[in-house]
């Protein structure tokens, strides 16, 4: 490989070494960027290409308990499989490039006590993942993306008093998952009947332990002041520990163990702030002022996905993952020096397509907290 280095030809030449800590610390970091806990990320040779959908109804379909459809008499033609075959669908995906440009001035950079030309490439790449976060989540929480009867919207419940709340599954509606108690647990109901959807939408290939289920801080917050909880902490001694800091937790901070009956939990805490900058602040009056519209970038549900395997896997390859991440390139770092005009530019680029692939392996509770 030939050697490269920033100069005044005003070329962006990729910084290797600033890259490569970038797809380790941004793009591939599990424990700060929650969507890497629950995406699979398939690295594509292509800007466009296709992914194939299988029908597999028939491996399980069994219309009559005699097997009349397989049966073969001593005599007679075997069974042709002409009625047997299923339907395939290619899917197609785009990538799209995006470029998160920063610009610093020779005089900023000599004068400031840190680093600030590698600071601000952080901070390009930190926008650059939560830009990608906001695309899976769209995609995941997008009206009617997975099967029928896998989205539903909770409803609150008036329960009488000392009385377990009632879920509604079978109406399309379901009550509110915080309302639960040790002897109506609705978060509980709620996670199996996800699960056995599931179970049955894909013939029992996509288990519980190929589950995650994805909340924010406020549906983390409402669960863990629940009836349901506090039983559920009490009655496990490895769930309290990790609340009470005895054990490690990613969770533990939101009062929830990493796992509730068995399925694990990622709190996604990524924060947007959607208003444009200094937009409703006067930067006179009140400089280090701070913004009032940031949101979670997933809203009050409760999304359930697969996600089995690591993090990336192979072009090709069979997948039951939900989401997937086709990645051209990744958190590409350039840089120009411009002597000309004294001052230092630089991007991190991405190019992806997020597609849902698996819709089957999906389901969500809308608004699931009271």
């Amino acid at each position: 490989m030939a050697s490269a280095f920033p100069s005044g030809t005003n070329t962006f030449v990729p910084s290797f070494d600033a890259t490569g800590h970038l797809v380790v610390a941004f793009s591939r970091n599990q424990k700060d960027f929650a969507i890497n806990q629950y995406v699979t990320v398939t690295p594509v040779k292509k800007t466009s290409g296709y992914y194939l959908q299988l029908n597999t109804e028939a491996g399980a379909r069994v219309t009559d308990t005699l097997i009349n459809t397989a049966t073969w008499h001593d005599g007679q033609d075997a069974p042709t499989g002409e009625w047997e075959r299923e339907s395939f669908e290619f899917q197609q995906y785009a990538t799209q490039r995006y470029a998160f440009p920063f610009r610093i001035g020779y005089r900023a950079a000599d004068q400031a006590d840190w680093k600030i030309v590698a600071s601000h490439a952080a901070m390009a790449a930190q926008k650059a993942m939560t830009s990608r976060s906001v695309r899976v989540v769209e995609a995941l929480t997008a009206s009617g993306v997975f099967v029928t009867g896998n989205d539903i919207t909770c409803t609150s419940t008036q329960a009488a008093e000392g009385s377990a709340p009632t879920l509604y599954l079978n109406g399309g509606d379901s009550g509110d998952l915080n309302t639960g108690t040790s002897k109506g647990p609705a978060l509980k109901r709620a996670l199996n009947f996800a699960s056995r959807k599931i179970l049955q939408n894909t013939l029992g290939v996509v288990t519980k332990d190929d589950l995650v289920c994805v909340i924010n801080p406020n549906v983390a917050d409402a669960l863990s002041r629940s009836k349901e909880i506090h039983t559920y902490l009490k009655e496990s001694p490895t769930a309290l520990a990790q609340i009470l800091g005895d054990k490690e937790s990613a969770n533990g901070e939101y009062g929830l163990p990493d796992r509730l009956y068995g399925y694990k939990i990622i709190v996604d805490d990524t924060v947007k702030i959607t208003a444009k900058k200094r937009a409703g602040r006067n930067m006179v009056l009140d400089p280090l002022a701070v913004p009032t519209d940031e949101t979670f970038i997933l809203g009050d549900h409760l999304l359930i996905v697969a996600r089995p395997g690591g993090l990336t896997s192979q072009e090709g390859s069979q997948s039951f993952s939900t989401a997937h991440v086709f990645a051209y390139e990744e958190m590409t770092v350039e840089q120009r020096d411009d002597p000309d005009n004294r001052r230092i530019s630089g991007r991190v680029v991405e190019d992806y397509d997020v597609k849902i692939v698996a819709p089957v392996t999906g389901f969500i509770y809308r608004g699931c907290v009271a």
